[in-house]
């Protein structure tokens, strides 16, 4: 084989390779320096916040897990359902519910704590996580920062581990997108914005 055809292979070896290999792992082949650095430090972050949670042992864990028919009946009765699966994943494709709140997502890519006026505003509401599939611990680790939240005293907290494996392939509605939730509550008012109502006069001012 000539020098420059070998080459040429070579680097179309590496190309596939490193696209398969930014794949797997979430991150882009020309990856940006910046964006590596926060998501790094976001996901020590997390870890930390998972590691002071109370123990959260298998047994636990196993008696969070629901089929996908209690999924079924947790989303007719209104429950929160929260995806843990990284942002363009969500984006790609994710449940769809037509009611508030919403499908949210809480990526791993963030700092859990970034989501936590949103979790906050879940309380009392039942909520269910699901992530990419059964191998998947996303999930678990979010459930973990619920716990140390304090958000699991007032909300039933069910986990549905076959993930998005299981989901893409069910009846269940689907849509693609950005989350853009912002919790529930008004947005606090524009001290700056125009309104209708005519500037009253200085007191003892004559009309």
């Amino acid at each position: 084989m000539k020098p420059t055809l070998r080459i040429l292979l070579l680097i179309a070896v590496a190309t596939v390779l490193g696209t398969v290999w930014a794949g797997v792992k979430g991150v882009p082949w020309a990856p940006d320096v910046d964006a590596v650095r926060t998501r790094l430090a976001n996901q020590k972050a997390n870890a930390q916040r998972v590691a002071e949670a109370p123990q959260v042992d298998d047994t636990e864990l196993d008696r969070l897990a629901i089929s996908l028919e209690e999924l079924r009946r947790y989303i007719a009765d209104g429950a929160a359902i929260i995806d843990a699966r990284d942002r363009a994943a969500f984006e790609a494709e994710h449940l769809f519910v037509d009611r508030e709140p919403p499908v949210i997502n809480v990526p791993p890519e963030d700092a859990y704590d970034a989501h936590l006026d949103r979790l906050y505003s879940l309380q009392g509401y039942p909520i269910v996580l699901y992530c990419n599939s059964a191998e998947c611990e996303l999930a678990e680790d979010l459930y973990r920062f619920l716990v140390s939240a304090g958000i699991t005293e007032s909300s039933e907290v069910r986990i549905f581990r076959p993930g998005w494996a299981v989901l893409e392939h069910t009846d269940l509605p689907k849509a693609s997108g950005p989350d853009t939730w912002t919790g529930f509550g008004s947005p606090p008012a524009d001290p700056f914005a125009d309104t209708d109502e005519p500037a009253s006069n200085d007191e003892g001012s004559q009309p």
